[in-house]
């Protein structure tokens, strides 16, 4: 960086030292003919004063020419040496930029060799498409899952269509979800507000396997466009066995034990209505509370049984149905509840008209029903329930808004587990088997739609229900 700047001042002391001498051989010149004309003057041989003024010119001419012979000659040898200098700063930076490129290089290298390393090694399948489903990428584990060999897909397209090849059904169908004929789309509300998609489907190539499949989209940063996208594949194959034996297990003792809970039932009501014989106040009294506790009983096994159906996609009749018929039905069903604590229940309609869709009527009046009385038991006596119908884009969205105590933040991402229960619901209420909010997931979840809960210590509970109006 210094080298330019040394330069300039070279030139600029030599072009001052040339305006110098101009000005003093000038000024020589005017010299030596004044002293002529005044010799001349003096001697009256104006002859022998030109002839000496002549010589005299041609002399200082030559000095003259010599001097910037003799300072060109310095000037080239100054040229040559600066020329050399500002070579060898030229040669010393290239080499050090050469080392620089040849570092940042090899970085660059060993980075893509570590990162392909680890994609082949991931034990979840990758597979990178553009947006016409050109593949751009696959790895070692999604080759295994689907039964492909890299070199025979990438850089190819894949249609729909390719499901109907054998060798390629299996990767057509990840690509392509829809297509599974034992599919399910599983949309959290987060994962939509991303534009992620997560599907479990079942493949029968090279062998049967059940697999979860997310989708990615990968922006550009400059277009915030999607012109490439990520699937993610686990199997799931032996997680889907163990819930299946589960459900199996569950299903087979509820059913074990509801025919003799059914009989209790029905031997306490004979007693209760006195078909036998009189009882005692006390005696009725005691009778009474085991029957209720034996009703609380059917209903857990019916809430076991109802788990193991929804996830099995065990009898869904999908007809077009109207919406606000199960809502009403699940007010109703819920007004006994209601009454006990002096809830009050509001039912209001944001759109004028929701026309008919597919659903199935009973699951979802189903699924309503344990929702309205998830929040009668998180709300205070006296306190009011209010239940919006919107349409929100293609959905239907079915808001349940309570006044009630709310859900602690910590324990808002378990409360749809199986079994869970809020710690202040256990020690106020004690007949609900923590199934309830589950089951309505599973069936929300079954339709295509979402479930969400928001709320506040204090300030009460916002549930929203997404129901998609096409399907």
């Amino acid at each position: 960086m210094k080298i330019i700047p040394f330069i300039t001042l070279t030139k600029f002391k030599q072009i001052n030292a040339r305006g110098v001498f101009i000005k003093m051989f000038v000024l020589t010149i005017g010299l030596i003919l004044f002293i002529n004309i005044l010799i001349s003057g003096m001697t009256k041989d104006m002859n022998a004063t030109f002839e000496a003024f002549v010589k005299t010119l041609v002399l200082v001419a030559f000095v003259g020419i010599g001097r910037l012979l003799v300072a060109n000659i310095f000037k080239e040898s100054e040229l040559k040496k600066q020329e050399g200098l500002l070579n060898q700063k030229l040669k010393s930076l290239n080499e050090e930029l050469e080392e620089k490129i040849t570092e940042r290089t090899k970085e660059f290298a060993d980075s893509k060799i570590r990162s392909e390393t680890l994609l082949e090694n991931l034990t979840l399948g990758v597979i990178e498409y553009d947006e016409n489903f050109m593949i751009l990428r696959v790895n070692r584990t999604a080759e295994l899952f689907l039964g492909v060999e890299r070199k025979a897909i990438l850089n190819k397209y894949i249609k729909p269509k390719d499901k109907k090849v054998k060798e390629l059904s299996s990767f057509a169908t990840v690509l392509y979800p829809a297509l599974s004929e034992k599919g399910r789309k599983v949309n959290a509300r987060e994962e939509l507000e991303k534009n992620i998609s997560k599907n479990e489907i079942t493949i029968t190539f090279p062998q049967k396997r059940e697999l979860q499949i997310i989708t990615v989209p990968i922006k550009d940063m400059q277009t915030s466009k999607n012109p490439r996208f990520v699937k993610l594949l686990r199997d799931i194959t032996h997680e889907k066995m163990v819930e299946h034996s589960k459900s199996e297990f569950v299903k087979i003792a509820a059913h074990q034990l509801r025919t003799p809970l059914s009989g209790t039932k029905w031997a306490l009501r004979t007693i209760l209505d006195k078909d036998i014989g009189d009882i005692s106040e006390k005696q009725e009294d005691i009778l009474q509370k085991t029957y209720e506790s034996n009703e609380s009983l059917i209903d857990i096994v019916n809430d076991l049984l109802n788990v193991t159906h929804v996830e099995e996609n065990f009898g869904y009749h999908m007809i077009e149905n109207d919406i606000v018929e199960s809502i009403r039905y699940a007010i109703l069903s819920s007004l006994l509840l209601a009454k006990e604590k002096k809830l009050e229940i509001l039912f209001k309609k944001v759109v004028s008209d929701i026309k008919p869709f597919l659903f199935d009527k009973i699951k979802i009046t189903l699924a309503l029903k344990n929702i309205v009385g998830n929040a009668i038991d998180y709300t205070q006596d006296s306190g009011k329930i209010t239940i919006w119908l919107k349409q929100e884009g293609a959905n239907a969205l079915i808001e349940i808004v309570d006044t009630g105590r709310g859900v602690p933040k910590e324990e808002q991402n378990a409360i749809f587990d199986k079994f869970y229960r809020a710690k202040d619901t256990i020690e106020t209420s004690s007949d609900r088997s923590g199934l309830g909010l589950t089951i309505s997931k599973e069936i929300i979840q079954k339709h295509g739609g979402s479930i969400s809960l928001r709320s506040e210590e204090g300030e009460g509970t916002i549930v929203q229900v997404r129901l998609p109006l096409q399907r």
